[in-house]
C-alpha cells in the first residue's frame, strides 16, 4: 500500500466521495444531497474521514453516533484501491475516534453476500451478534449485525 492518511472529510471532498461511492454496488447509496448534509451542523453527531493518498481521496467511511454507540453506515474503497488495506486503515481510525470520543460500541449491518466485507470487520474485531431478515432490497437479501465493543 501507498502511502495513505486519514482525516475528516470536507466539503470539498464531496466529489471524490461520490465518485468511489457510485464505483462500489456494495456501498450504500444515497442521493447527493445526503452527503451534503454530513458537512452541515444538523444536530445528528457524524464521523466522514477520507483515506487520502499522494493525488487522490482513495476511500471514505461514514458513521454516526446515537447516545454513546456509533453505526458504521457507510464505508467504501476507490476500485483501483481494493485489496491494499485502506479499508482496513479507514475502519481502524474510525474505531480510534469513536473510542476518543468515549463510544462504547460500533455497530453495522452487512449484506450475508459480501464475503469481502464480512472478512474485513472479522479481521478488525467486530463479531456478528445478529441477523435482519430481508433487511436488503434488490435484491432481498438478509443483513448480518456485527458489533464491536469498545470499553
Amino acid at each position: 500500500m501507498s502511502a495513505i492518511s486519514v482525516r475528516k472529510a470536507v466539503l470539498a471532498d464531496l466529489r471524490a466521495i461520490l465518485k468511489i461511492e457510485q464505483a462500489n454496488a456494495s456501498a450504500a447509496h444515497w442521493n447527493p444531497s445526503e452527503y451534503e448534509r454530513l458537512f452541515e451542523d444538523s444536530g445528528i453527531q457524524r464521523l466522514a474521514l477520507v483515506a487520502e493518498g499522494a493525488n487522490a481521496i482513495e476511500g471514505f467511511v461514514i458513521a454516526r453516533e446515537v447516545a454513546t454507540e456509533w453505526e458504521l453506515e457507510n464505508i467504501a474503497v476507490a476500485p483501483d484501491g481494493q485489496g491494499q488495506g485502506i479499508g482496513a486503515g479507514l475502519l481502524q481510525a474510525l474505531v480510534d475516534r469513536v473510542r476518543e470520543a468515549g463510544g462504547t460500541k460500533l455497530m453495522l449491518e452487512v449484506r450475508e453476500s459480501n464475503l469481502a466485507a464480512r472478512r474485513l470487520y472479522e479481521r478488525a474485531g467486530l463479531e456478528v451478534c445478529g441477523r435482519r431478515k430481508r433487511y436488503y432490497q434488490q435484491p432481498p437479501e438478509d443483513a448480518l449485525l456485527f458489533e464491536k465493543k469498545l470499553t
